[in-house]
C-alpha cells in the first residue's frame, strides 16, 4: 500500500518502505515507487524481521549505497516490468542490468 506523506517533505528522504507499507513524498516519481516496491519484494522472501538485519548489517558493512538490497533496488528502479522478470533473492547476485 503506497502513502503519500507530506511529512516527509521536510526531509531528504523520496520514499521508505516499512512492511507492508510504502510512504513517499507526495509529488514522487514511479522511479521512486518502483524502488520501494522491490524493498517489498526483498522484506517478503526474507519474511520482514531478516529484511531488516540483513539491511542493518550490509549498511554498516558496505555502506548505505553499496548496500546488495539497495544496489538491487537502485540497479533496477527505471525498468518498469522488473517485478515481472525478478528472480527471487537476486540481491544475492550480481544483480546488475
Amino acid at each position: 500500500m503506497i502513502i503519500k506523506l507530506k511529512l516527509l517533505n521536510r526531509t531528504k528522504i523520496l520514499g521508505i518502505t516499512l512492511w507492508p507499507f510504502i510512504f513517499v513524498k507526495p509529488n514522487v516519481n514511479d522511479v521512486v515507487i518502483n524502488h520501494e516496491r522491490i524493498h517489498i519484494e526483498q522484506q517478503k522472501e526474507l519474511l520482514v524481521l531478516g529484511f531488516y538485519i540483513l539491511y542493518l548489517w550490509w549498511s554498516i558493512k558496505y555502506g548505505y549505497r553499496n548496500n546488495p538490497l539497495e544496489e538491487e533496488a537502485y540497479n533496477w528502479e527505471r525498468v518498469g516490468n522488473y517485478m515481472k522478470i525478478r528472480k527471487r533473492w537476486n540481491y544475492f547476485k550480481n544483480n546488475s542490468k
